[in-house]
């Protein structure tokens, strides 16, 4: 489930920061998991979460738009 989310996610993540980004999303996966119904439920909460920070982080959410993502 963390490669697929990732999947989703490093295209739209600068080089620079990937590294950070996916140490961000493995706690956000170890968080979510106890509350998610299944891998499917949890990867849709992951990158609703993901996207939330995002859009609150200034100078990201542009890069999010610009790649398709809608995570908010």
């Amino acid at each position: 489930m963390m490669e697929a989310a990732w999947n989703e996610l490093k295209d739209a993540i600068p080089e620079p920061e990937r590294d950070g980004e996916r140490t961000r999303l493995a706690y956000l996966v170890a968080n979510l998991a106890p509350l998610a119904l299944d891998e499917d439920d949890l990867k849709k909460n992951v990158l609703h979460q993901f996207g939330l920070r995002a859009s609150q982080t200034s100078g990201r959410c542009g890069v999010f738009e610009r790649s398709g993502h809608r995570f908010a």
